[in-house]
């Protein structure tokens, strides 16, 4: 292995590659690089299941942390900056925004603005109305800041009061919003 690389890996103490450190793609490549390590084997020698690869972990304290070291990173500063009930979705904008729409209305979508993520993630929209659940849609979050939405169709006979709750991967709720039918 050449010595750039081993000082990378010397300075980066990530455990999983990130879209933010560069070295963590170096740790990647070097990781599939590196044979497993058998206590007690004497170098040189072979190794049983040399074929067998290891990622290299750093000592603690070695350089600077990554930003990603595990799946719940993922939704560290992850924030909704904008939640709003619309008739439509134009040009990737909202349109028709409300609290209160006719009973008669095909689909009410939530559109949310989202701040703060770390490489891909999602959030999930889940709809309530009143206090029962009636659907949960997962939606993509690639990069922020970063606008997503999804549409629930209202039957005529549900009536009343929702609730979008938007949930982090995680299961934190990172913000609800009520909207009504008439």
């Amino acid at each position: 292995m050449g010595g750039f690389l081993r000082q990378s890996l010397r300075r980066c103490s990530a455990t999983l590659p990130c879209a933010l450190c560069a070295l963590c793609v170096l740790c990647l490549a070097a990781s599939l690089l590196i044979p497993a390590r058998v206590p007690g084997a004497e170098a040189g020698a072979a190794q049983p299941g040399a074929a067998q690869v290891t990622p290299a972990v750093p000592a603690a304290g070695a350089g600077p942390a990554c930003a990603i070291q595990s799946a719940a990173r993922d939704t560290l500063g992850l924030a909704v900056e904008e939640i709003v009930f619309c008739a439509a979705i134009k040009d990737r904008r909202p349109a028709g925004v409300a609290d209160t729409f006719p009973s008669d209305i095909y689909g009410v979508y939530c559109y949310t603005r989202l701040v703060g993520a770390v490489g891909p993630t999602s959030v999930t929209h889940v709809w309530y109305r009143g206090e029962t659940r009636v659907a949960a849609k997962t939606l993509a979050v690639k990069a922020s800041p970063w606008r997503t939405w999804s549409l629930k169709e209202m039957p005529e006979e549900w009536k009343g009061e929702w609730r979008v709750e938007v949930i982090s991967p995680d299961g934190a709720v990172l913000a609800s919003r009520k909207f009504v039918t008439r």
